[in-house]
C-alpha cells in the first residue's frame, strides 16, 4: 500500500499516531503544552481498514452523525487551511490488543461526543484530540501513557476556570521507544 507516495507498508496488525501542526495553534498547544515536538496540535488514531488508513479523530470544528468524533483518510485529514506539519507513527501489536483498541473505539463511537473546551479529563462524552487517543488506548496495558500537569497562566486559568491542568498533551505518544516514526514533514 502506498500511502500518498509515502510508500511505507502500512501494516493491518499496527495502530498509527496521526498527527497535523496548524500555525493557528502552533503557540497555544504546541510549544505551550507539548513535551517533545511543539509543531503537532492534533492528533488521531489510525487503522488499517479496506486497505485504507483510518483515522479516528476529535474534532473541534467538524462534526459526523452530531459528533465531534469523525473518521477521515489523509487527504481529509490534511485538508486544513493552515496546516504546515503532518507525521505517521506506527506502534505494532498483537491481533488481541488490536481487537481490545477497536472493541473500546466502537463503544466511544456510540456515544455522542463534543470537543471538550475546558480540557477536563473527567467527563466521558466530552474528549479532546489526545485524550480520545489516550482513553481509546489505556484499554491495554501494554501502554503505559501518564497525564501530565502544568501551572496555568492568569489568563489560562480564567479560560479554563482552574490553576493548573491535568491533561494529555498531543504529542504524549512519543516517549514510548517501540513507536516508531514512519514519516514527518512540514507542508508550505
Amino acid at each position: 500500500l502506498c500511502l500518498n507516495c509515502y510508500c511505507q507498508e502500512l501494516n493491518s496488525n499496527s495502530i498509527y499516531f496521526v498527527g497535523r501542526g496548524t500555525l493557528s495553534k502552533k503557540e497555544l498547544i504546541g510549544e505551550r503544552f507539548n513535551l517533545l515536538n511543539k509543531q503537532l496540535t492534533h492528533i488521531g488514531l489510525g487503522f488499517i481498514e479496506n486497505d485504507t488508513l483510518q483515522i479516528y479523530n476529535v474534532s473541534s470544528d467538524k462534526k459526523e452523525k452530531n459528533s465531534s468524533l469523525i473518521v477521515e483518510t489523509i487527504s481529509d485529514f490534511k485538508n486544513v487551511n493552515d496546516i504546515f506539519y503532518f507525521g505517521i507513527w506506527e506502534y505494532k501489536m498483537t491481533k488481541k490488543n488490536i481487537k481490545k483498541i477497536k472493541s473500546e473505539l466502537l463503544k466511544i463511537i456510540k456515544t455522542q461526543i463534543t470537543f471538550d473546551k475546558k480540557f477536563s479529563l473527567e467527563n466521558d462524552n466530552q474528549l479532546y484530540c489526545s485524550e480520545f487517543v489516550y482513553k481509546v488506548l489505556v484499554t491495554i496495558k501494554e501502554l503505559n501513557f501518564k497525564p501530565s500537569t502544568i501551572e496555568l497562566n492568569r489568563i489560562e486559568q480564567q479560560i479554563l476556570e482552574n490553576e493548573k491542568l491535568i491533561y494529555i498533551p498531543v504529542d504524549f505518544f512519543l516517549n514510548n521507544k517501540n513507536i516508531k516514526e514512519i514519516k514527518t514533514e512540514n507542508i508550505n
